[in-house]
């Protein structure tokens, strides 16, 4: 009687069980979704900053005032370039092309926005 070299069906399982906790374990660390959403959230930072400058450097070249379009009152959301109305938003199409490129925008926010 031969003796044929093979892997066992406990064997296999055993192995397949183990490659699926890793497979589980590594994604759980890299995380596609939080890695996504943590890109957007410093995107996102990145344009608030462009353009707390974008007004700062207004405010310096126009003696300390602001853009007439920034309300008192806390805005609902900055309006789109070339928006039809911008009820309670604020239009910053004044920084445009002198202080900053252009008015970044958020395709996510955009898509659920009036202005």
């Amino acid at each position: 009687m031969r003796s044929r070299s093979a892997f066992t069906l406990i064997e296999l399982l055993l192995v397949i069980g183990i490659i699926s906790v890793l497979l589980v374990l590594t994604l759980q660390a890299v995380n596609p979704t939080r890695q996504l959403g943590a890109t957007r959230n410093a995107q996102r930072s990145s344009d608030i900053q462009a353009i707390l400058n974008a007004v700062h450097q207004y405010g310096v070249d126009h003696r300390g005032n602001l853009p007439s379009s920034i309300p008192t009152s806390t805005p609902l959301s900055i309006c789109q370039t070339n928006a039809a109305s911008c009820i309670n938003g604020v239009n910053l199409n004044v920084l445009s092309g002198a202080y900053v490129v252009a008015i970044p925008l958020d395709l996510e926010i955009a898509s659920h926005s009036d202005c």
